[in-house]
């Protein structure tokens, strides 16, 4: 069978990934808007705070807790022909190492939440549930079983969105939102039975094969702890030196946001394997061609997408959230420009990835993450809104250095300037729309963008028919016919 015929085969898997990724993303985030719907309207701002501040502790803490051996599980069993029941020893190793790590945690967010003592109770269950999924993911992933983390995934998702807000309006107190949390996690759990199963059949602490592990993962386990805490640091100032409720409002804003930006980034679902299937071809100049087409369309689609989105921002927030607060329309406009931002860098990521170029990622993600954390920290007093504007120039930082540390692959030329001129000029549109439109006035912006889209796209052409091609060749001929008008209007 020639590479051809295998990339062919892997563009098969990519679009049935990425109709799988797309249905199941749209699945979670549907149950997760009116997950958020229901919380902000029933759930005191204060509870929403806890919430909050008690799930960043236990995403750190599970981080912590796993010592980075889910980068490690899945390098070895692709290049190596590690035996799964030593996976089934590590995991149980890391299990014994790191639930100490999950309770302590829980004694400090006691420092900083006030809860009962039932609810610290529930809490320490809550804590180890959480870090045995983040466990089983690592595990199915490793034994590249990634069908059996999806599952769980959404399964966990879909009925935390749907049990937390039922559970609190029926009993309301603090610990039906935490034995909420803890049948979702349960539920998630078994789910994986079969992993769990094989986990007990292999009970033993076995250090000598854990610690290699620990040790090759141990540069990404650092840049993964600075990139889970950098993320969550805004939240924590917002807590520890802000009114009760700033914490929850600025983050169902971003929270929306990043729904948002889960939901396109479901293209790039499957997007690694075909990309390393066509660099493993050696025939770079098809690489590269193939990676710039991506980048063009990505940003074309971006500003598409997160376009809409920005100038529809006062509409999300005031009917998703019920927010009137002109601070929090701003907010999420900031927010969707660093997402679109951040799609740039990351198809730039994904190639590297497929190139193997692991150090290029650690660099960038250790320098924008770095970057956001002490700006955060030298403008702690400055508020959400400067906040989000850090975000922004994290992502500016990220973009930018991946455009530079990819310079080799990339084409400066002339269709290369289109399309971010395009994407530049749509970006500044959207920033001009102004604040408190009504409902019909939102709709006829949103009206004259749309068509502003086509009019600055026919006048600069910020794709080329390769583009479409190279495109339509791994999506597939379905989607022939909007390929047709995308040349006519957006192509020379």
């Amino acid at each position: 069978m020639d590479d051809k015929t295998n990339e062919i085969k892997v563009s098969n898997k990519y679009r049935n990934f990425l109709i799988s990724g797309i249905g199941r993303i749209l699945l979670t985030r549907i149950t997760s808007v009116i997950y958020i719907i229901l919380l902000v309207r029933y759930v005191p701002l204060v509870l929403q705070d806890y919430m909050i501040i008690i799930n960043n502790f236990l995403g750190i803490s599970a981080t912590i807790g796993l010592f980075g051996i889910g980068y490690s599980l899945t390098q070895k069993k692709i290049s190596t022909n590690v035996a799964n029941d030593d996976y089934y020893k590590i995991i149980y190793t890391i299990f014994i190492l790191g639930s100490p790590i999950n309770v302590i945690s829980v004694f400090i967010i006691k420092l900083y939440v006030e809860i009962s003592n039932l609810d610290l109770i529930l809490l320490i269950f809550t804590s180890l549930f959480n870090y045995s999924l983040f466990l089983i993911y690592v595990l199915n992933d490793g034994l590249i079983k990634s069908e059996l983390t999806i599952l769980a995934k959404t399964i966990y998702s879909v009925l935390n969105s749907l049990l937390v807000p039922t559970f609190f309006i029926i009993f309301d107190s603090f610990n039906s939102i935490l034995l909420a949390w803890n049948f979702s996690m349960l539920i998630a759990l078994i789910s994986s039975f079969r992993t769990i199963k094989n986990i007990l059949v292999h009970l033993k602490f076995d250090f000598n094969n854990t610690k290699p592990i620990i040790k090759f993962g141990f540069p990404v386990y650092l840049t993964s702890l600075l990139t889970i805490v950098s993320q969550r640091l805004d939240t924590f100032i917002l807590y520890l030196f802000y009114e009760t409720g700033e914490t929850s409002q600025y983050y169902w804003v971003l929270r929306i946001a990043q729904v948002c930006q889960e939901l396109f980034f479901s293209i790039f679902t499957g997007l690694f394997p075909i990309l390393t299937k066509i660099f493993s071809r050696n025939n770079h100049l098809h690489y590269n061609n193939v990676v710039n087409s991506f980048l063009r369309v990505i940003n074309f689609s971006s500003v598409y997408f997160f376009g809409i989105l920005i100038v529809s921002s006062e509409i999300i927030i005031r009917y998703i959230l019920g927010y009137e607060e002109i601070i929090y329309y701003t907010i999420i406009k900031y927010a969707f420009l660093a997402y679109i931002l951040s799609a740039i860098a990351q198809i730039l990521i994904t190639s590297s990835l497929a190139q193997g170029k692991t150090k290029t990622i650690s660099i960038g993600s250790i320098i924008s993450n770095l970057v956001r954390t002490i700006s955060l920290l030298l403008f702690y007093n400055t508020g959400p809104m400067v906040f989000v504007i850090i975000l922004v120039f994290q992502q500016i930082i990220l973009s930018s250095y991946y455009i530079f540390a990819k310079r080799s692959i990339l084409s400066f030329n002339t269709q290369f300037f289109r399309n971010f001129i395009y994407l530049g000029l749509l970006i500044t549109i959207t920033f001009f729309v102004p604040q408190g439109a009504t409902l019909f006035q939102s709709i006829l912006y949103l009206i004259i963008y749309l068509f502003s889209t086509i009019f600055l796209g026919y006048i600069i052409k910020p794709l080329s028919k390769n583009d479409l091609e190279n495109i339509s060749n791994i999506i597939g001929d379905r989607f022939n016919k909007s390929n047709k008008i995308l040349k006519k209007i957006f192509t020379n």
